[in-house]
């Protein structure tokens, strides 16, 4: 009995050797990146056959998370690629829904919110190259004279 409980614990002890440690944290929802793949072209291709918007929070349903996960995924180099494809397709279909003559508000908020996009407003600051007259005297004009560094004598 004495060289089962033996024979027992060495099993254990070779087992959890060869077993790998997880990190720590939750374990992926994807192994594999080919598993990760596979279920954003699901979600397009469903997308593409229902005509439903591409969307991140979409894709996030479909594959059985949520967009924090998505975007923690895209931080680890080997799924990056399969994420910024993704992400890309999503930011895509809202650039062409601008040009689609619909209701566009919708598309607008969420390239500056998903995307980065910003609205671009250039103002002339500089008055046609005359300084500001609240700025006037501060920076001396280009036609009075330079001070020197000399002193007149009075």
């Amino acid at each position: 009995m004495t060289e089962e409980i033996i024979k027992t614990e060495e099993v254990k002890t070779s087992t959890e050797e060869t077993k790998p440690k997880h990190a720590g944290g939750r374990p992926l929802l994807f192994e594999t990146v080919e598993d990760l793949e596979t279920k954003v072209e699901e979600y397009f291709k469903y997308c593409e056959e229902k005509d439903k918007p591409l969307t991140i929070s979409g894709l996030a349903l479909a594959i059985g998370c949520d967009r924090r996960t998505i975007v923690n995924y895209s931080n680890k180099e080997e799924y990056f690629p399969t994420i910024k494809k993704a992400r890309q397709m999503c930011e895509r279909f809202a650039e062409e829904y601008l040009f689609s003559g619909k209701n566009i508000a919708g598309a607008i908020f969420n390239l500056k919110n998903n995307y980065d996009w910003k609205d671009r407003t250039e103002t002339d600051l500089t008055t046609a190259g005359k300084p500001l007259p609240l700025l006037h005297g501060i920076y001396p004009d280009h036609n009075t004279q330079k001070d020197t560094g000399t002193q007149k004598e009075n």
